[in-house]
């Protein structure tokens, strides 16, 4: 009973001091004490400071660990490296060599106390970035367009504002290319220049969106077109010329049409514009020069016979062209004449002989198949040519004539055309007289009674 007493009193000062301890304990912990790591509390791209993302302001837990921290201390997740660090107590500003957003995490490392732990990067500004159109410019030719953007708000990513994937381009409802387009963003001013490609011209109203463009603090621009007004060209475009191209195609049916300015590259190609009367059609439209649309056709087109109708033509900045009948020329004619002898033949058995010519230029068809423009006489004997089946190979530049009754061999013939079309439009008037040929096997008695 003596021993008890000290050990009660020991018991309760013990209890007594208890809260005290804890206290202590509290304090040590929450002011850094050596027990434990100092750690970022927030990573703030600061865009006030820099509008362009590439500095953060660090604020950590205590200022345990900071006061040598230096540039080879902090580093982003994306590889960025610190260009420059300046400590403010428990406040450290670091400027990148790249852009940190809210993308990426940041960290210090090799500092001693100092957590190693990647921390989440916010944003001083995350609002939205506009932008207007300040100026829109039609330039003669193709390709040389202009428009000159400026970006309102936080800054925009330099290199998603320079790539020519990241807009859309359209005018009157139509998507342009952007193939050959150069965009080159002034990031102090924020104007974004453009220079537009071939296939990019503007016409009086177009409209331009920005597509996965983001700004700096990764916010993503809305897509909604912002329409524009385009000036410098409003006169339509004149016909210079619609000339046959037997350069091109031998047999007339390709025809150049020489405008006095650039055509629209997208909407000209379409077969639509250029009609003819059936059964020509055109099969191909291309832009062989800025201003020349060469048209292929499925017939030869006769200059002085055949017209094409151009309708819903405009230039390359929407000017109409007004829709016309189009008379064909052909300024470099070629002399035509025959391939050879004319030919009339004769095969075995009754029926099947022919009259046939080729020529050195092709014929238009219909004129080629016309019996009134040829004249047949056969041993003095004029042939009434609307009785025979006339035919005509184009590519061969081959007519022949295959007649209803034999010929002869021996008899003389004389095969004359009448003004028959060439396909450049001159009348081919030239004749030949020959002897009839082909077969002579001897008939030969198969039985005899």
């Amino acid at each position: 009973m003596t021993l008890g007493h000290p050990l009660r009193w020991l018991l309760c000062a013990c209890r007594a001091l208890a809260p005290l301890l804890a206290l202590a304990a509290s304090v040590g912990c929450s002011g850094g004490g050596s027990g434990s790591a100092n750690s970022i509390q927030t990573a703030v791209q600061d865009l006030a400071a820099e509008p362009e993302g590439r500095t953060t302001v660090i604020t950590f837990a205590s200022t345990r660990g900071l006061a040598a921290a230096g540039v080879a201390d902090f580093e982003g997740n994306a590889g960025q490296a610190a260009a420059n660090v300046s400590v403010a107590g428990k406040i450290v500003t670091v400027e990148w060599d790249e852009r940190v957003s809210p993308s990426h995490q940041v960290r210090a490392v090799g500092l001693s106390g100092v957590s190693s732990a990647f921390h989440a990067v916010a944003t001083s500004d995350a609002s939205v970035p506009t932008f207007a159109i300040q100026s829109a410019t039609q330039h003669a030719g193709l390709g040389s367009d202009t428009i000159t953007i400026a970006f309102a708000g936080p800054h925009v990513v330099e290199s998603e504002a320079e790539d020519p994937a990241r807009w859309a381009l359209s005018t009157d409802g139509v998507a342009l290319d952007l193939v050959g387009s150069v965009f080159d963003l002034d990031t102090a001013t924020q104007t974004l220049s453009i220079a537009l490609g071939p296939f990019a011209n503007l016409h009086a109203s177009f409209a331009i969106a920005a597509t996965n463009l983001h700004s700096v603090a990764d916010v993503l621009l809305s897509a909604t077109p912002v329409p524009g007004n385009a000036t410098g060209d409003a006169t339509p475009p004149s016909l210079v010329s619609a000339e046959q191209n037997l350069a091109e195609d031998e047999y007339g049916r390709v025809v150049d049409f020489t405008f006095d300015e650039a055509m629209d590259p997208v909407t000209s190609l379409a077969l639509s514009h250029f009609g003819a009367t059936l059964p020509d059609v055109a099969t191909t439209v291309e832009q062989w020069a800025e201003n020349t649309l060469r048209v292929t056709f499925n017939n030869p087109m006769v200059p002085g016979h055949d017209q094409v109708t151009l309708q819903g033509l405009v230039d390359a900045h929407g000017n109409p062209f007004p829709d016309t009948l189009q008379a064909i020329a052909q300024s470099s004619p070629v002399v035509n004449g025959f391939a050879g002898n004319v030919v009339a033949v004769t095969v075995a058995n009754a029926g099947g002989d022919y009259v046939q010519a080729v020529t050195t230029q092709a014929f238009d068809p219909d004129s080629a198949l016309d019996p009134a423009l040829w004249s047949l006489v056969v041993a003095g004997n004029p042939v009434d040519l609307t009785q025979q089946t006339l035919n005509y190979d184009l590519i061969a530049k081959t007519v022949t004539i295959d007649l209803s009754f034999d010929l002869h061999n021996g008899d003389s013939f004389t095969l004359q055309a009448l003004g028959v079309l060439d396909v450049d439009g001159d009348a081919f008037n030239l004749g030949q007289t020959q002897a009839v040929a082909g077969e002579t096997t001897a008939p030969t008695a198969l039985s005899a009674r």
